[in-house]
């Protein structure tokens, strides 16, 4: 009696081990998985980096064309509020420019 429960501890012994070893199998593409999840986020983050810089020199670009368009020409009345609106600042162009790319904002608006 005693010797058959000793044998059917072994038994359920040998089929833990087992269970372990079948998901071990999976513990080296859940790694891969990981590590390339890491690494899709990090070119990620630099892309978003390039597409901020790109958004920001442009950003400038406009700001500083729209003012002088506005200080030197004799425009529309409603074409110069728009223009001061979209362009006028630094911080409004970025955020026009990003809305305009990401589809916040139309350019027909």
């Amino acid at each position: 009696s005693n010797l058959r429960i000793l044998r059917v501890l072994r038994l359920t012994r040998l089929t833990r081990i087992f269970r372990v070893l079948r998901v071990v199998r999976f513990v080296r593409p859940l790694q891969t998985l990981v590590h390339a999840i890491f690494q899709t986020v990090r070119a990620l983050l630099w892309a978003s980096m390039l597409l901020f810089l790109i958004n920001y020199m442009f950003a400038i670009l406009f700001t500083d064309v729209v003012n002088s368009y506005l200080s030197d020409a004799q425009i529309a009345a409603t074409e110069g509020p728009m223009l001061h609106k979209f362009f006028g600042t630094l911080q409004s162009s970025t955020l026009t420019l990003f809305q305009s790319i990401s589809g916040g904002l139309s350019w027909a608006d």
